[in-house]
């Protein structure tokens, strides 16, 4: 990509992690944050003179983004596991990685909890999500693009793996939906609202519930 060119079109904005998140280098970078466009733009930023514009300019910046965000929308973070199309807040997910090795627990069966991940220089646990959650493994998809998605609640910190990452979503909260009667079940009990995006259909992830299935029967 070229510097000068997604620096001026704020590329990060438009069809980066803040905007439409169709930039093909996402697929390799994961986040904004990992690419040299804004690493570029960031140091721009502090070493220029600040200009007499500079508040007009930003404020006609924010406002014309406030005004495409919706008012109430909730922040979702989207992806696909086992061939589930799910979603968790955005506040619950800490980071966004490549796959990396998991270090089995010695003595310890096999089961939800699959081991440890160096995170950082941190070891934290990884957890089978698809085993959790009770989704048939052989609905899982082919690809050599495993992600790993580190979530935190307090003190407690886990990992688990991903087929892909379908970005960010706003959602309004009139547009979430009951889980019909019918799947109420399913994904191990849950999930608890659904939603449309992009003509697919998400899974909300109750976040607390999940947390404490896993500290509370499995650790």
């Amino acid at each position: 990509m070229d510097l000068e060119s997604g620096i001026n079109r704020h590329c990060w904005s438009a069809e980066g992690i803040w905007g439409d998140a169709s930039c093909p280098e996402l697929a390799e970078r994961v986040h904004c944050y990992n690419c040299p466009v804004y690493s570029e733009a960031g140091k721009k930023l502090f070493d220029r003179r600040i200009p007499v514009e500079y508040i007009d300019e930003w404020s006609d910046e924010i406002s014309a983004s406030a005004n495409d965000v919706p008012k109430n929308g909730i922040a979702f973070f989207l992806f696909k596991c086992a061939g589930e199309n799910l979603a968790l807040p955005m506040s619950a997910v800490s980071e966004v990685g490549h796959d990396r090795f998991i270090h089995r627990i010695p003595h310890k069966a096999e089961g939800v909890i699959s081991g440890l991940v160096n995170i950082n220089g941190e070891l934290v646990i990884a957890v089978d999500i698809a085993g959790l959650l009770n989704i048939p493994r052989e609905n899982a998809e082919e690809s050599g693009a495993v992600k790993m998605i580190v979530c935190s609640s307090g003190d407690d910190r886990f990992v688990f793996r991903v087929e892909k990452i379908a970005g960010m979503a706003l959602v309004e909260p009139d547009a979430l939906t009951n889980v019909p009667i019918t799947l109420e079940k399913s994904l191990g009990g849950f999930v608890e609202k659904m939603f449309d995006y992009n003509s697919q259909r998400y899974g909300v992830i109750d976040f607390g519930l999940l947390v404490h299935a896993i500290t509370a029967n499995h650790l």
